[in-house]
């Protein structure tokens, strides 16, 4: 019975050793400002996209949800290459809440508000976006992204077409 009861407690003491320690309000502090920095960065790279640049960002494991459609990343990072020339987004972000998951985990959300303009013109946007992000290597990266946006409001054809709220 005492072997038992030392094997026990010598599992317990291996099992507790490997847990990682809990996140201390200051580390999750940390994490928020470097998440928040990562977000920021991406942001600004919008304002003149290089494209190769902005797939950086994703890690290649990334699933971005938009309209209820998935997004792997392979088709992603193509698609972003495909942007045309002269497309820029200008875009704030407000009420942002970072929540931290792990030491190398975290998600970032708010709503976002800006123009976008491209060879057509530009347009007002607004709309929510979440990122789930995971550092590796060192680095922050999207492994999630959703966003969302108003949904066309609309009207009967005898009043026109469909409006944006």
């Amino acid at each position: 019975m005492k072997r038992f009861k030392l094997g026990a407690a010598l599992a317990a003491l291996s099992l507790s050793a490997c847990a990682p320690a809990p996140l201390t309000d200051a580390r999750k502090t940390e994490i928020t400002t470097e998440v928040t920095q990562r977000v920021t960065a991406f942001v600004r790279q919008l304002r003149a996209p290089v494209a190769d640049s902005v797939v950086a960002f994703y890690d290649s494991s990334m699933v971005f949800g938009r309209a209820g459609v998935l997004v792997p990343f392979e088709s992603l990072a193509v698609n972003t290459r495909k942007w045309p020339a002269g497309l820029s987004a200008v875009l704030g972000m407000n009420g942002a809440k970072v929540v931290v998951l792990a030491p190398d985990a975290a998600v970032y959300s708010a709503r976002l508000s800006g123009i976008v303009k491209d060879s057509t013109g530009q347009r007002e946007v607004t709309g929510a976006i979440t990122f789930v992000l995971q550092k590796r290597g060192g680095v922050w990266r999207f492994v999630a992204a959703h966003e969302s946006s108003p949904l066309v409001q609309w009207v009967h054809e005898s009043e026109g077409a469909a409006q944006r709220p």
